[in-house]
């Protein structure tokens, strides 16, 4: 089942909906396989867990959320050749990204670095999800 999260040319947008890749409907076909969602469940599952009291754990727990959207991340956006050199690297990537700005925007901290201001991850987390899916637009080929 791979490619679930792969982003796809027009033609495939077309098929499915979208009447181009700058439709509303194509926007939010990429918003919505660039948000880590899955991982942010499990990230804020654990973090709920290991809060009270607090673990030592939960110091290492952003970096194994980022791990995991990155193994998950080229799982899922291979093509039909199931090739893991097929991964849409950039897509992992923005996924990655968006992963680090939300624990932080959360006020979270990633080993020991952490925001002094959440408001300006705040603003960065509605930067990012809003203005990466009208430039990334996945693989042309």
């Amino acid at each position: 089942m791979a490619s679930i999260f792969r982003i796809g040319e027009s033609s495939q947008l077309v098929a499915q909906g979208a009447e181009t890749d700058n439709s509303p409907a194509a926007y939010l076909g990429r918003l919505v396989r660039l948000i880590p969602a899955e991982v942010l469940a499990v990230y804020q599952t654990l973090y709920g867990v290991l809060k009270e009291p607090e673990s030592p754990a939960i110091t290492w727990l952003p970096v194994i959320g980022v791990v995991l959207v990155f193994l998950v991340r080229v799982w899922g956006t291979r093509d039909a050749s199931n090739k893991f050199t097929t991964a849409q690297w950039l897509a992992v990537v923005i996924s990655m990204v968006s992963f680090i700005i939300w624990v932080l925007a959360s006020g979270h901290k990633i080993l020991w670095f952490g925001v002094l201001d959440p408001r300006l991850c705040s603003a960065l987390m509605i930067l990012w999800v809003f203005v990466v899916p009208i430039f990334y637009k996945g693989d042309k080929t």
